[in-house]
């Protein structure tokens, strides 16, 4: 078959693989879906997929068509050729597959039959002595594993969408083969046939499988595990995929209903938005209307981007520590074997509070359970070179540890700077705390639900967030109320050194002081409600005077004698974009902060990269290049006698500082 055959389409979590003509006149679609269901955590957490096919004839001829599906052994490469390693594949039939712990099927269909692969893999490392109780993924005990996959097809799903089409499938009309070779990559292959007779606009839609995979112990490589949340509602035996499959093609329908449910509930949102920003017009702001290919380049963002949510070296255990959902982890990228990356959840989390709030509640309080650990272990820091322990007592850590080591009971895998003396891992601890209890208070309110479970869980809280902006307080080296950086890159810019008053920690700090009077005063604690409306106040006049320019308008980098001292950099409004997602204060004046987003969007996007202003075309008749970055920082260049920007040059400061950063891109536009 020829590639081009095939297109791909996605919005997440549907798939489509098109095939226009793979063979003589007939077309084939293969949609795949994964519950990932908003608000559904019993099902979202199931560890399958499901296949769905559409074969359409086009010829005047009967068509005999076969489907083949394979599946890769589930074990990686090396463990494969272990000699230990063992594949046993069997039939399986599954008559009733709803689990007792779930609700019941809506609707009893045909019994589902398919072939199940049980992979054996006995590892040779040792144990290690003591270990910490928790959690991870990769094997390095002692001991039996029987993980198992499956893939299922249901044998008289196979329907029609239009009456005139005529297809026949014999129940036993399919050819597996299987491979148990240690090593062989794949196992198992089954071949469905049947035939299809042409039927104006006929299609014939099959049901072709569901795919699930039965790993029930998230093993980290301390060599301790915990079970998957998916084992509270199918046993932790290790058996089960055949059941979780065949429960997939049971629910598909109602999960395909639910999710295109929340999806135009999404883009409707979506639509309102944008039709209100094209409405407003606001000093310092030149709205430019969005071409419909960029609309529709949005809306899919909205969705596809969502898939490191499941794709994120994910791990959602069942663990007693957690709440009554579980504990999640995900990792701060396939290349920073990290999880729950702190300083960048800060904007990824708005997926989880609007998705499933309850795990990112549970996401917080474990959190706040790492401020108050402490491990001395003495380690050299790669970006400075000094030594520091590593984590300090009442911090917030940076990370809640590594998939080689063991998460939650060893945070802080990081050891490129001393997060110890990061100034904004503290601040954005309490706004994200905040922040999720605004935006569940609006969404209490709006279901006629007591927001008092909320009140609860800031109390649960409060300690914790009050030593925690103590600790920041420290950073005050001069009693202005307002945080200093310290001359090395202590924040999340981490080779972008700062010092003294720092746009991007300093305004934190603001929204971190007004966070905590919100606070304070809910839990009706004046004297710290009191303290921290002082700080705010302090904190902002001092943030205005030492960085603000007058004639450009927006807020210089830092207020040092540094080179860089005056770049423009994209996230200067970080404290600013959660004050707006918190109902919080303004972090400076309306005015500034539209001044401020001129400034970054003229120099840093539409100039980055010589975009269409630089050419000499208005905002309307945008080139291409005019939408590249936000670059992280520009370096101003100023005309002599009015000190006006005249152009701009990227801050070759360091990597991060000529870098564009996706989350700061959206973050400085919502």
């Amino acid at each position: 078959m020829k590639p081009s055959c095939a297109t791909y389409y996605a919005r997440f979590p549907f798939a489509w693989t098109v095939y226009e003509d793979p063979v003589a006149h007939v077309k084939v679609v293969v949609k795949q879906t994964s519950p990932f269901i908003p608000g559904n955590y019993s099902e979202s957490c199931l560890p399958t997929s499901v296949f769905d096919i559409d074969v359409q004839n086009r010829s005047r001829d009967t068509v005999e068509v076969s489907l083949m599906f394979v599946f890769q052994n589930g074990m990686n490469e090396e463990n494969s050729k272990r000699e230990l390693s063992r594949f046993e594949h069997e039939v399986f039939e599954v008559v009733d597959p709803s689990p007792s712990s779930l609700a019941a099927a809506e609707h009893q269909g045909p019994s589902i039959k398919g072939i199940q692969m049980r992979h054996t893999c006995r590892f040779q490392s040792g144990k290690p002595q003591n270990p910490p109780p928790s959690s991870t993924s990769r094997g390095a005990c002692d001991g039996d594993g029987t993980p198992t996959s499956s893939m299922c097809w249901a044998s008289s799903d196979a329907k029609d969408t239009s009456p005139q089409s005529k297809t026949s499938l014999d129940h036993n009309s399919f050819a597996i083969a299987c491979s148990s070779e240690p090593g062989d990559p794949v196992t198992v292959t089954m071949c469905p046939k049947f035939q299809t007779r042409h039927s104006q606009g006929a299609r014939r839609g099959l049901l072709f499988c569901a795919d699930a995979w039965d790993y029930p112990i998230a093993r980290f490589g301390s060599g301790f595990g915990l079970p998957r949340y998916f084992t509270r509602f199918f046993a932790s035996d290790g058996a089960q995929a055949a059941a979780i499959a065949a429960y997939a093609l049971q629910h598909v329908d109602r999960w395909t209903d639910a999710i295109v449910q929340w999806q135009a509930e999404t883009l409707a949102q979506l639509d309102k938005t944008m039709a209100k920003l094209q409405g407003q017009q606001q000093p310092g702001r030149h709205l430019v209307p969005l071409t419909s290919e960029e609309v529709a380049f949005y809306q899919s963002q909205v969705f596809n981007e969502l898939y490191f949510l499941v794709d994120g070296g994910s791990v959602w255990t069942d663990s007693s520590a957690g709440t009554h959902v579980g504990q999640f982890l995900y990792l701060e990228g396939h290349e920073y074997l990290m999880y729950n990356t702190y300083d960048v959840h800060f904007y990824a989390s708005f997926a989880l509070i609007m998705l499933w709030p309850e795990l990112e509640l549970s996401l917080q309080r474990d959190i706040a359970d790492s401020v108050l650990k402490e491990d001395p272990t003495e380690r050299t820091m790669m970006g400075e070179g000094c030594t520091r322990p590593r984590k300090v007592k009442n911090v917030v850590p940076h990370d809640v540890g590594s998939p080689s080591e063991t998460p939650w009971v060893l945070p802080n895998v990081y050891n490129f700077q001393d997060v110890s003396n990061w100034k904004d891992l503290g601040t954005k601890f309490v706004l994200q705390v905040y922040r999720d209890v605004h935006y569940l208070q609006e969404r209490y309110s709006k279901a006629g639900a007591s927001p008092a479970v909320l009140t609860e869980y800031l109390r649960s809280l409060y300690r914790v967030l009050c030593i925690v902006m103590r600790h920041e307080e420290s950073f005050d080296t001069n009693g202005d109320g307002m945080i200093d950086n310290s001359g090395f890159p202590d924040q999340t810019y981490d080779i972008w050194t700062a010092k003294g008053v720092h746009a991007y920690c300093g305004g934190l700090w603001i929204t971190a002081c007004e966070a905590m009077v919100a606070i304070a005063t809910r839990l009706e604690d004046t004297p710290t409600a009191l303290h921290y409306r002082s700080l705010a106040d302090r904190a902002r006049t001092v943030y205005i005077d030492q960085l603000w320019n007058p004639i450009n308008h927006y807020f210089h980098y830092d207020n040092s004698t540094s080179a860089h001292h005056d770049s423009i950099m994209s996230d200067m409004l970080a404290g600013q974009w959660y004050a707006r997602a918190c109902g919080l204060p303004n972090m400076v004046s309306t005015e500034k902060i539209h001044h401020a987003l001129a400034v970054i969007f003229r120099w840093n996007v539409q100039e980055f990269g010589h975009g269409a202003v630089s050419k000499g075309h208005h905002n309307s008749d945008r080139g291409e290049s005019a939408w590249r970055g936000a670059v992280n920082g520009t370096r101003p260049v100023r005309d002599v006698s009015s000190r006006q920007i005249v152009r701009m040059t990227v801050d070759q400061t360091c990597l991060q500082s000529r870098e564009v950063w996706t989350g700061t891109t959206r973050s400085e536009w919502d």
